[in-house]
């Protein structure tokens, strides 16, 4: 087993606008929307894999994770992310409207070249195996019965289609419920080693602020048995959890995603941590699951989702520690929403 990771190893993930060739699965990528770049093209997840547990309607797709492992069995390897974005099923420290999947193959197999793509040759998207859902992407059982060219995931994304026109027009539907495509890049997270200093100074000066606003409101003589010192930590964040969130994700705001196989998530609150004994083993050896990294509120700043509630605090996922082999098959892994939770809710 790996050593855990240390902090300094974080990689954070920032969203780009990129040619949409370097987005399908030739080119391997880590991106958020559109449709999913499958791995394996043959053995994709059944429509039935990606029903939300909430209300039984198909998933779309969120983001993918490109991260190779350093083992010939997992040269390639992609952590594949979809969500359900009705409002009834986004609820507070519950992840029912997520699935995730596991996909990984050898550098040496069926549907990909031995030899990695160049960037600046823009290759057309390498063929899938099986049909696929005109409208999400995923796998497509069902054919149009008027075409017998266009293929769905079940009869919600056909009934999507043929409201946008393809009842009239086979083949020339536009109706998506898919989120705006980005590339997904990944930066180091520099070592915070040289901003203590600088912290703890912005957090005293914010503790002797709130500090002066007692003594300004008159409420400091409710405490005047107790020591300057002491009082101060009457100004302390109700949850220092949260506190430290965001000190840490102030330094690089724009952050979508932090990396960290076998590191340490950034939890956002000191309530519904995600425990040992609560992440379900991994279902084919039977091993515990790792944190692998999580998907942070910034996200939804680019999904464009007006007047729906799309809201987390943060996802975090966690995948087998072996990594295990997945069979020709997508591996369900684990996923763990944490919300900031107020008195009244």
């Amino acid at each position: 087993m790996e050593e855990a990771a240390q902090a300094d190893d974080v990689d954070l993930g920032f969203v780009e606008e990129s040619d949409s060739y370097l987005l399908t699965n030739t080119y391997f990528p880590s991106k958020v929307g559109g449709r999913p770049a499958w791995l394996d093209l043959e053995n994709l997840p059944d429509p039935e894999e990606l029903r939300c547990a909430s209300c039984n309607e198909p998933c779309i797709f969120l983001c993918q994770m490109y991260a190779s492992l350093d083992d010939p069995d997992t040269f390639h390897r992609s952590i594949y992310v979809f969500m359900c974005k009705k409002p009834a099923c986004c609820q507070v420290n519950r992840s029912d409207n997520f699935v995730v999947f596991r996909s990984q193959l050898p550098r040496k197999n069926r549907f990909y070249s031995f030899e990695p793509p160049q960037e600046d040759e823009a290759k057309a998207e390498t063929a899938h195996f099986c049909p696929l859902c005109i409208v999400c992407g995923c796998k497509g059982p069902f054919q149009c019965p008027k075409c017998k060219s266009t293929f769905y995931c079940g009869p919600e994304h056909q009934r999507l289609d043929w409201k946008s026109g393809h009842r009239d027009k086979c083949g020339m539907g536009k109706a998506s419920p898919l989120f705006p495509e980005y590339e997904i890049v990944l930066e180091a997270e520099k070592s915070s080693r040289t901003q203590e200093v600088s912290d703890d100074e912005e957090q005293e000066n914010r503790q002797l602020a709130e500090y002066q606003k007692l003594v300004d409101a008159g409420k400091v003589g409710e405490f005047k048995d107790v020591p300057e010192a002491e009082l101060l930590k009457f100004t302390q964040e109700e949850d220092e959890t949260f506190s430290n969130f965001q000190k840490i994700v102030a330094r690089e705001p724009e952050q979508i995603l932090r990396y960290c196989r076998k590191g340490q998530p950034l939890l956002i609150s000191s309530t519904n941590i995600p425990q040992p004994d609560t992440i379900p083993k991994c279902p084919m050896c039977g091993d515990e699951r790792v944190f692998e990294f999580q998907i942070m509120p910034q996200l939804l700043n680019y999904l464009r989702e007006d007047g729906l509630a799309l809201d987390w605090g943060t996802l975090v996922i966690y995948t087998c520690v072996n990594s295990c082999e997945v069979d020709n098959q997508y591996v369900r892994e684990y996923i763990h929403k944490q919300d900031i939770v107020t008195t009244n809710q």
